[in-house]
Formats: structure tokens, C-alpha cells, sequence
């Protein structure tokens, strides 16, 4: 399907960011250095094609906007620290007036 006019706009606005993180700033078993813990990092961000195809790149947790609600502050040697679960949708819309806007909702599980 065919979704390049400027009437599917609203199709390809939308984002899907699909986030799984768990890490921690600590040291080595024998302490000797200062290392970043990531027990998961599963983060992706799905888009929509002009042609209507939907598809799904991995990213850092560092990629992932503010907007999500996951902002994570950053460790002693983490980029990221702490834990969060969740997927966020923004997309864009237009009122009558033509004014377009960007819309986002979170669901944390």
C-alpha cells in the first residue's frame, strides 16, 4: 500500500519506541575497577515506510527521547542507570485549523 501522499502524514509521524533497561554502575568482583552492570538492553524504535511497511531498528537507551518518560540518569559508569519498561507512541496531528501538533503516550509494564 501506497502511504507517501501528504494525506497518510499522520502514518508515517508515528514512533514506537519499545524499551527494556536494567542497569547499574558498581565494580568488579574484585573491586579493581569501576564497571557498568547492564543486565538488559533491549530498546527499539519502530517507524512506518511510504509504502505502509513497518519496521524495527535496535538503539542505545541514549537514542530513546525524553518524551518516553525514561529518563534515566546517568551512572558512575553507566550511560544510563536504573530501570524502566515501557512502550511509548508519538505521532503527529492536525487540527482543522491546520496546525499540526506532536502527541506521545507511555505504557509502562
Amino acid at each position: 500500500m501506497d502511504v507517501s501522499g501528504r494525506e497518510f502524514d499522520f502514518i508515517r509521524s508515528v514512533q514506537v519506541y519499545s524499551v527494556d533497561y536494567n542497569a547499574f554502575s558498581g565494580s568488579t568482583g574484585d573491586g579493581s575497577r569501576d564497571v557498568c552492570h547492564v543486565n538488559r538492553s533491549r530498546n527499539t524504535l519502530g517507524e512506518y515506510g511510504p509504502n505502509g511497511q513497518f519496521t524495527q531498528t535496535h538503539i542505545s537507551v541514549s537514542q530513546v527521547p525524553s518524551w518516553t518518560g525514561s529518563d534515566l540518569p546517568a551512572g558512575q559508569t553507566c550511560e544510563a542507570e536504573g530501570r524502566w519498561r515501557g512502550v511509548s507512541i508519538g505521532y503527529e496531528t492536525v487540527s482543522q485549523g491546520n496546525v499540526r501538533s506532536f502527541q506521545t503516550e507511555t505504557f509502562r509494564y
